[in-house]
């Protein structure tokens, strides 16, 4: 198994980026488009690691879903703490 294999990637590195990159840094640098704008992007990144890798099953759809919230609910929250 390799250490930086493209599922290593998707399962512990982009939770990570969409979370805090997309989500928290997105809404400060972005400020009133974020909370739509950085979602989208997190949801168009999965489509194409989608298409990439054709991983068409029903447990991606799951994630499909669920990292685009996250990013949402993180800009949310900070676009809260900040105002």
């Amino acid at each position: 198994m390799k250490f930086i294999s493209p599922m290593m990637w998707f399962f512990v590195v982009y939770p990570f980026l969409s979370v805090f990159i997309f989500g928290i840094i997105g809404t400060l640098i972005f400020k009133k488009r974020a909370l739509w704008l950085m979602p989208s992007a997190v949801l168009l990144s999965l489509l194409v690691f989608m298409l990439y890798f054709e991983t068409f099953g029903l447990d991606f759809v799951i994630w499909l879903v669920l990292f685009p919230l996250l990013t949402l609910l993180s800009g949310a929250m900070t676009y809260w703490v900040k105002h």
